[in-house]
């Protein structure tokens, strides 16, 4: 088979990470694990620098990254109730990553749509998983 052919669109990735972010907290969605298939991992931090929280993604997919991005972000402004006013922003930045395909700028300018609601939050790093 080929890979390319079976590989999820962009619209299907969406809807995917849609799919597993409702009704999840944001919190759930941040500490997303794929288990021992994943290849990818993103630091999101959040809270005051005296009581900052770390959550740890692992995915097994690169190409997801931007959609549980957006998950995330969808899944905060939902939780506190302000993805009609605020979820645009994060709409914008996903349509942008389907211009440049920057997957790393993409999750970055994807969390940071959130910041006008959820200030605190950064991402901190993303990198592949090496073995050990």
């Amino acid at each position: 088979m080929n890979d390319a052919i079976d590989a999820p669109t962009a619209s299907q990735r969406k809807t995917l990470w849609l799919v597993r972010g409702e009704n999840a907290a944001p919190e759930t969605l941040a500490s997303w694990s794929d288990g021992p298939q994943a290849r990818w991992s993103v630091v999101i931090e959040d809270g005051p620098e005296i009581d900052r929280k770390r959550y740890l993604a692992c995915l097994s997919d690169q190409l997801d990254l931007p959609f549980w991005a957006f998950a995330v972000a969808k899944a905060y402004l939902d939780d506190v109730g302000e993805w009609p006013l605020f979820g645009m922003a994060a709409e914008v930045a996903l349509e942008s990553y389907e211009e440049h395909q920057d997957i790393d700028l993409a999750v970055r300018e994807i969390i940071a749509a959130v910041h006008p609601v959820w200030p605190e939050v950064t991402v901190t790093r993303i990198e592949p998983i090496t073995a050990s």
